[in-house]
Order: C-alpha cells, then sequence, then structure tokens
C-alpha cells in the first residue's frame, strides 16, 4: 500500500500545495501587521534561532488590541479553509482509492460528494464538541470533588478527562475517515448508512486502531527526527534551510494522512463490497 501510494504521489504533493497555500494564507497577513505594529523590528528575529514560548506570549499580550481585528480574520480564514477541505474531500479519497490522480475527475468526484462530505463534517464536528464539553466536565468535577494542595498531584485530577478527550477524538477521527472511504468506495452512498458503516468496522476489531497507533507513532517519530535536525542545524543554516527541512516533515505527515486512507479501505473490504 505504501509504494502504491508513493506511485500515486501527485495526490500527495497536490495535497501538500493546498494544504501550504492554507497556511501562508494565515501567516502572511499575520506577519504583515505584526511586522507594520512593531515598526519593521527585528527583535522578534531572536524567535527563529531560538523559539521562546514566553516571548512569544508576551508579543501577543502586547500587541493584543492590534491583533484582535486579525483574529476575526483568521477565524474567517479558517472557516473557508475548512469548507475548502470538506469540498475537496471526495476527491482526495476517490484518487487514493483509485491509485491514480486526474485533475478533472479529482473535480468531478469533490462536486459529487461535497454535501454528503459537508453533512458528515457537520455531524463528526458536532459529536467532536459534545466530546470536548463531557471531557471539560470530567475536570471541572474531579476538580471539585478533590482538594489536592501538591501541584503535581492535583495534575493527576485531570488524567480521566484527557483520557476521555484523547479516546473520544481518535475514535471520532477514525470514523470520519472511514465514513469516507465507505461513501467513496463502496455501493453505499447515504451519509447515515456510511457513518454507522463505519462505527461497525472501527469497532468490529481492533486492527482500525492499531494501524492508526502505528501511523500517529511514525508521525511522532518524524516529528522528533525534525526537530533534533533542526537544533543541529539552527546554529549553522539559515532561515531557508530550516523552512526546506520543515516543509520536507510536512509532506512526509501529508504521506502518512493519506495512507491511513490507503490502508482504511483495506479495512473496509473485509466487511463491504467494493
Amino acid at each position: 500500500m505504501i509504494q502504491a501510494l508513493w506511485k500515486n504521489r501527485n495526490v500527495v504533493t497536490f495535497h501538500y500545495l493546498l494544504s501550504l497555500l492554507s497556511a501562508l494564507a494565515v501567516a502572511i497577513p499575520f506577519y504583515r501587521t505584526l511586522l507594520l505594529e512593531t515598526g519593521h523590528t527585528l527583535a522578534l528575529n531572536s524567535l527563529i534561532a531560538d523559539f521562546d514560548f514566553m516571548i512569544f506570549m508576551d508579543a501577543l499580550r502586547a500587541f493584543s488590541e492590534v491583533l484582535r481585528p486579525y483574529l476575526l480574520r483568521v477565524l474567517l480564514l479558517a472557516a473557508i479553509a475548512a469548507l475548502g477541505t470538506t469540498f475537496f474531500s471526495g476527491g482526495f479519497t476517490d484518487a487514493v482509492l483509485q491509485n491514480k490522480f486526474r485533475m478533472q475527475r479529482f473535480l468531478i468526484q469533490s462536486g459529487r460528494y461535497w454535501g454528503r462530505m459537508l453533512i458528515l463534517a457537520i455531524v463528526t464536528g458536532l459529536l467532536a464538541l459534545i466530546c470536548t464539553a463531557l471531557a471539560v466536565f470530567i475536570s471541572v468535577l474531579a476538580k471539585g470533588l478533590t482538594d489536592e494542595p501538591d501541584h503535581r498531584m492535583a495534575l493527576l485530577r485531570h488524567v480521566p478527562a484527557v483520557l476521555f478527550f484523547l479516546l473520544g477524538q481518535g475514535f471520532l477521527f477514525l470514523v470520519w475517515d472511514y465514513a469516507r472511504v465507505i461513501l467513496v468506495g463502496t455501493t453505499e452512498k447515504s451519509v447515515s448508512g456510511a457513518f454507522t458503516g463505519a462505527i461497525r468496522t472501527v469497532t468490529h476489531s481492533f486492527r482500525p486502531a492499531l494501524l492508526f497507533i502505528s501511523l500517529l507513532l511514525a508521525v511522532l517519530a518524524g516529528l522528533g527526527l525534525y526537530l533534533l535536525t533542526d537544533k543541529l542545524i539552527r546554529s549553522a543554516a539559515g532561515v531557508i534551510v530550516i523552512v526546506l527541512v520543515q516543509q520536507v516533515y510536512i509532506y512526509y505527515r501529508t504521506f502518512l494522512r493519506l495512507l491511513h486512507l490507503k490502508l482504511a479501505a483495506g479495512q473496509v473490504q473485509n466487511l463491504t463490497r467494493f
């Protein structure tokens, strides 16, 4: 499956480029606004050589009034990016399942499945919000039931809430991907049928969860390697080299993201007929 997706790496490259454009649409206006308000000072350039979270937060607090209108733009751009991602979701899923990427077919399939993908995204998003709210409730309840003076021990009372949040979000992520595969790759064309089919597939065995965890560990391993490489080359390399290394990691992460769809198709094939 890895070899098949690599041969079809045009879809990975296109997915990466769309993600890059979405990120630049947010980052460039932010950088220009911050640069204008700081009088084009080079004071924040120290963050490039050695990122300091406290300095970054202090800068955000200092320019909070200026950046507040920008936050509204960020939300608007995020909403547009989410709609764009949802629109292309059917096209990417089809390209991965068909092992080929053709722009005309990609756009046709994107438009064909956009309405159903949007409904699926709304349902999954609402469930994710409910999961988050329940996790917050568990955390608040645990805080009210315990009174631990030791701050380190007090953090332990939030462990159940964190675990519930991670497991819930991970489960919904699996359902989202498997439902996409069922909608595009099987004869099931209803959102409700794809959603319930995804739940049956994910809960049928531990294999979907194990595959997801394996890819997640691969992402974390790549992140660790990227951070180590980044730390080693910062003192000797320029910003351009650092950005290139970062983009290599993002491309690697995008490849694994689409590989999960490929693996999900294999699991769905065991229970349904393509």
